[in-house]
């Protein structure tokens, strides 16, 4: 294949069912646009039986690019080794447990082809992590879209979804230098190394708001979720400013974004913190000099814990009540003589 418009790059590890159900969704679609679209699987030496679920695809679609690493390296250096493979215009990385809804591809290419565009963020619906999938959440519409030529309106109304891997094509021919962000590898974020530089190139950028992806929602999140977006999430951005690739006001913006978008969802919820994260250290560390972190996310904090108090006082606070009443009345009924 020679110059294809689009690659999509799927990465995965020892999800095999999850990977059947991910190709399934994509592998037809390719095959009806093979002059378009490139298609490329990236095992991250799983130890599952995730190479049987790829042979049966390479034997319906025999374009398939399969690639296999010797040893588990993480996330950042697979996606890494997509982009690098990628031999298209665009590059659309895709997690191994998201599907990509019924005649997706139909409707993006044409945008693709006649839009030179930065970067193009893709509406998500999203599928529970147990149970069936409903099919309601695969309705056809026309493919709705909105360009923007300000890249900072356009980090504004995306945010932290810059973030999501499957959400975002890139145009690879924006991106001069791949290893922006090597040295952070192991911060699950290289992705950033690209989305930025792309949007803030010279091309204009896309929302498209007609979904074309499903994603899985996770009742528990497979990662240090206060880690990699309290800790690693601003470093990066202040290593792409330091790069001059990420102008300084876009840069503050994204960052109080995530404080006052994205961790309020967290802190609200009254739901044990997951993988031993201690979030208001964490992000005191690294929002302490942030107005937005007193504001919002502080007394949140406050309230939380003035909440746990609360419950264990209310647990705790009526049987004691109760058996200082019940010695009080027996005391008061005992005979005296």
């Amino acid at each position: 294949m020679s110059n294809p418009l689009l690659t999509i790059a799927v990465l995965t590890y020892n999800r095999a069912s999850l990977l059947d159900l991910c190709l399934d969704s994509i592998v037809d679609q390719v095959r009806e646009c093979p002059e378009h679209i490139e298609l490329i699987v990236s095992n991250n030496a799983s130890t599952d039986n995730t190479r049987e679920v790829v042979s049966r695809y390479l034997n319906i679609y025999p374009k398939l690019r399969y690639t296999e690493n010797e040893i588990n390296r993480g996330y950042d250096f697979n996606a890494d080794k997509c982009f690098r493979l990628a031999r298209s215009k665009y590059v659309w990385l895709f997690s191994d447990d998201d599907l990509l809804l019924p005649r997706a591809i139909e409707r993006i290419v044409p945008l693709l082809k006649q839009e030179t565009l930065g970067i193009v963020s893709l509406a998500t619906n999203f599928y529970p992590c147990k149970g069936t999938i409903d099919k309601s959440l695969f309705p056809y519409e026309p493919l709705s879209f909105r360009i923007y030529d300000n890249p900072k309106e356009f980090a504004r109304e995306v945010h932290f979804w810059l973030t999501y891997i499957t959400g975002i094509i890139v145009n690879r021919q924006l991106v001069s230098e791949c290893d922006l962000l090597l040295p952070a590898e192991g911060a699950l974020l290289i992705q950033l190394g690209w989305v930025i530089p792309a949007l803030y190139g010279q091309f204009p950028s896309a929302i498209v708001e007609t979904p074309l992806i499903l994603g899985r929602a996770l009742d528990v999140l497979d990662f240090k979720l206060f880690d990699v977006f309290g800790t690693s999430y601003p470093s990066v951005l202040k290593r792409l400013c330091r790069q001059k690739v990420l102008p300084r006001d876009s840069m503050e913006m994204l960052i109080e974004m995530i404080i006052t978008k994205y961790f309020i969802h967290f802190i609200n919820s009254q739901n044990s913190y997951h993988h031993g994260e201690r979030p208001l250290l964490i992000l005191g560390q690294s929002f302490w000099n942030q107005k937005a972190f007193w504001v919002h996310l502080f007394p949140r904090f406050v309230r939380r814990t003035l909440h746990k108090i609360s419950s264990k006082i209310k647990f705790f606070l009526p049987p004691l009540i109760s058996r200082y009443c019940s010695r009080v009345v027996a005391n008061r009924n005992k005979p005296t003589f």
